[in-house]
């Protein structure tokens, strides 16, 4: 049976040493660092070992895959384009074994799901491991492309009981997934923006901070687009000021927000040079307008999100549990009802989280929180 290796930017003197380590023990080979690279933004090296296939470093246009014997020696390289001609044409290639099987440190990628599709059946390994892993194999703290492909095809004959199977999700469950996470993507983006905002209004507005409770509020928002400048609040009044609030639908106390800001602007502060005031109240003008979209973006992930989940029976169960919510109950939901299968409570938590990380060594004992867990 073959042995398939897809070996991340195996250069050329890389692969006559490869070659050359007929024989010799499998920590000898496939691990040798090499100066002669190529470019990873156009190549995705993947490495299949063992009945195994390997993804790493996601490449743009094209795969390089190696094919090995059961002892290590490699029988051929030959590279795939990274479209459906080449997964085609890996196909072909992968039909002269039966029983293939992946490993990679990535749940996600057309590729996967294409060979998943096609019954190949394939583990994930966590990145986060991968030092570890390393160690076994060599005892100075080096990394290459190479070693970690290797790596990884071998833990499919050492580790293979330890990793997570990949079971590819039914298409509610991908969607659902997919919603939740590209909209945390937009929540991190917001979270930039409405720092970038608090630093500009910092360097030349920094009376601004003081006239909401929330800087990124749907109505401090407008309020800076259409009063960006110190200048411009002083121009106002409290009856300019609660009109403007009701006309942004805020009603309760905005009587006293008016007469705060009117306090704020009426007193003394340090003058800022013009020319600052105008490029930094240029910059407010667009962070606003991207804060603007940005918030009406995930109201709509949301909207979407929640329609997906109310069109479920059983999604309920997760949604109501206290503290869920309309963002984190779905969530759950995907890690309960995907593809990832859990026989302990304890591999649960660890998954989520919620399960602490111990660390002893002799009288020491150490316990801290689990960094490495599902974000969703």
């Amino acid at each position: 049976m073959l042995y398939y290796n897809m070996i991340i930017e195996l250069s050329i003197e890389a692969l006559k040493k490869l070659f050359s380590l007929k024989g010799k023990k499998r920590k000898d080979y496939a691990i040798s660092n090499s100066s002669d690279q190529t470019d990873i933004n156009r190549h995705q090296h993947i490495t299949l070992a063992r009945k195994s296939i390997l993804c790493y470093d996601w490449g743009r246009n094209a795969h390089t895959i190696a094919l090995l014997k059961d002892n290590g020696e490699i029988m051929k390289i030959f590279k795939i384009r990274n479209d459906y001609a080449g997964y085609i044409d890996l196909l072909k290639h992968l039909q002269a074994s039966t029983r293939v099987v992946f490993a990679l440190e990535h749940r996600t990628h057309r590729l996967v799901d294409f060979l998943v599709a096609h019954g190949y059946s394939g583990f994930y390994v966590n990145p986060n491991a991968m030092p570890s892993y390393r160690s076994r194999y060599k005892s100075a703290p080096v990394k290459s492309n190479e070693l970690d492909a290797f790596i990884l095809a071998d833990l499919l004959r050492t580790d293979r009981p330890n990793l997570a199977e990949i079971i590819l999700d039914t298409p509610f469950v991908h969607e659902l997934k997919g919603l939740i996470i590209d909209r945390e993507r937009y929540v991190r983006d917001e979270t930039r923006l409405v720092n970038r905002l608090e630093g500009c209004l910092v360097e030349y507005y920094p009376e601004a901070l003081k006239f909401f409770d929330n800087p990124a509020s749907k109505v401090a928002l407008e309020f800076w687009a259409a009063y960006p400048t110190l200048d411009h609040a002083r121009r106002l009044t409290v009856e300019d000021i609660e009109r403007f609030l009701a006309a942004h639908k805020w009603y309760r106390g905005r009587d006293k927000v008016a007469e705060r800001i009117i306090k704020i602007v009426s007193g003394e502060t340090i003058k800022v040079l013009k020319d600052v005031v105008r490029v930094k109240s240029r910059m407010l003008s667009g962070i606003v307008e991207q804060l603007k979209l940005l918030k009406k973006t995930i109201a709509d992930y949301n909207q979407e999100i929640k329609r997906l989940v109310e069109s479920k029976e059983d999604a309920d169960q997760y949604t109501s549990l206290p503290g869920a919510g309309s963002t984190l109950g779905p969530a759950i939901y995907t890690l309960f009802s995907g593809g990832i299968k859990f026989d302990r409570l304890v591999k649960i938590r660890a998954y989520v989280g919620t399960a602490p990380v111990t660390s002893q060594s002799g009288e020491f004992r150490g316990v801290g929180f689990r960094f490495a867990c599902n974000h969703f």
